[in-house]
């Protein structure tokens, strides 16, 4: 067995470290040379890479929504017989962007997953973004690449005043609105 300084925690001296990590927990308790038990947390999944974008591997439901909206492309003009136009890639990308950094953000300052948000065809070629937690909802509407920033309402069924609206670039994470949605 190996023994030396743990990559985990520079501070704990491992003594039996292959034993360590061979322990079907969540959590694995190293046994450190005075006798103390380091708790380190599991080593984090793999990255999820899709088209292009990358979350954190606690993410795979975002990842699976993700996959699902890309048939908001298949949708020609007028897919609707109302007049609707079809969606662009890049509206669908920066929709995405907004998701995929909102959440890895989230899930970095709070170690909590985020919520799985609808990404669902909006208005005049807009996507729009959904999160709902308990009576809480924030609706982010992508407008068609270059046309203005998205715009944003977060609403709070049982307190109006707690209610947010506003406008947003589509180039930064919107984690605030997650921690306003799940407080």
């Amino acid at each position: 067995h190996r023994r030396g300084v743990s990559a985990i925690a520079a501070k704990a001296k491992v003594t039996d470290w292959d034993s360590a990590i061979k322990q079907p927990f969540d959590w694995y308790a190293i046994d450190c040379l005075d006798n103390d038990l380091f708790f380190a947390p599991p080593f984090d999944p793999e990255t999820i890479d899709i088209y292009g974008f990358s979350l954190c591997g606690h993410l795979s439901e975002v990842a699976k929504r993700i996959e699902a909206s890309r048939r908001i492309l298949d949708l020609e003009d007028n897919w609707d017989d109302e007049g609707s136009i079809a969606y662009d890639e890049a509206t669908w990308r920066a929709a995405v962007q907004i998701v995929v950094d909102s959440a890895n953000a989230y899930w970095d300052s709070t170690q909590q997953v985020a919520p799985v948000p609808a990404i669902s065809p909006g208005p005049d070629g807009s996507i729009d973004v959904t999160w709902r937690v308990g009576r809480r909802q924030v609706l982010i509407n992508v407008p068609p690449a270059g046309e203005g920033p998205a715009v944003f309402s977060g609403l709070d069924a049982e307190d109006k005043d707690r209610s947010v609206e506003g406008r947003i670039g589509t180039d930064k994470n919107q984690e605030w609105l997650l921690t306003w949605l799940t407080k």
